[in-house]
């Protein structure tokens, strides 16, 4: 009974609604839009340290990814020399920042590293084949001496490729090819070589015009 007589004596007086504390409302907002931009701009300064170490090649790169995550660490210090009372910040808060500074390094990086504003990813060349017959893209088997092939290879690149080479038996750079881009097939660049018999190293090295170089080799054997 005592228990529905409580239930029944809050049901009278109704709900109540809390104070609203405008000025603390107002101080929090402030406070929070403070943390963002000092964020943002903690994030883009990692980004252009990223960026700037990342060109000095693959070693740079992975340097670059380990200041991104330093920066989403340091973050909270950052915070707090910006005179922001992190003390007051919840958890949840405090990742959401970490999160908001880590999307924001990686999104700059990622358009500070790409054409048009710069290129410093390598071209990749990804197969390289042995044709018959170009027109009707037969693949040689197998290859014979002293008949014509072409060597075909798939470049791809996310700027301009410049150059094309292919090397027969780089070790004693006894051939070498500049390679043409096949109109018919995009992204596709050939060379017609005649071959000797034996096993024959066939290395393909792609340069941009931001003078970065892939490459890719690959062993045949050449009939009598």
């Amino acid at each position: 009974m005592a228990k529905k007589r409580k239930v029944k004596d809050e049901q009278e007086r109704g709900f109540q609604v809390p104070e609203f504390d405008r000025d603390e409302y107002v101080r929090k907002e402030v406070r929070d839009a403070r943390t963002t931009l000092v964020t943002l701009g903690y994030a883009f300064l990692f980004a252009m340290f990223s960026f700037s170490v990342a060109l000095y090649g693959p070693q740079g790169v992975s340097v670059g990814i380990l200041l991104g995550f330093g920066g989403m660490f340091t973050l909270r210090w950052f915070l707090g020399l910006a005179g922001i009372r992190v003390n007051e910040l919840e958890k949840k808060h405090v990742l959401g920042f970490s999160l908001l500074f880590l999307l924001t390094w990686l999104a700059v990086w990622v358009v500070l590293s790409n054409p048009p504003a710069s290129d410093i990813s390598p071209p990749m060349v990804r197969s390289i084949e042995v044709i018959e017959d170009g027109d009707n893209w037969t693949a040689a088997d197998p290859v014979r001496a002293g008949e014509e092939y072409r060597v075909y290879a798939r470049v791809l690149d996310l700027g301009e490729i410049g150059t094309v080479t292919l090397r027969i038996d780089p070790a004693t750079a006894t051939e070498s090819y500049e390679m043409t881009e096949d109109p018919w097939r995009e992204g596709w660049y050939y060379a017609e070589v005649t071959f000797r018999a034996g096993t024959r190293s066939l290395d393909v090295t792609a340069e941009d015009d931001a003078g970065n170089e892939g490459s890719l080799t690959r062993t045949i054997h050449v009939s009598e």
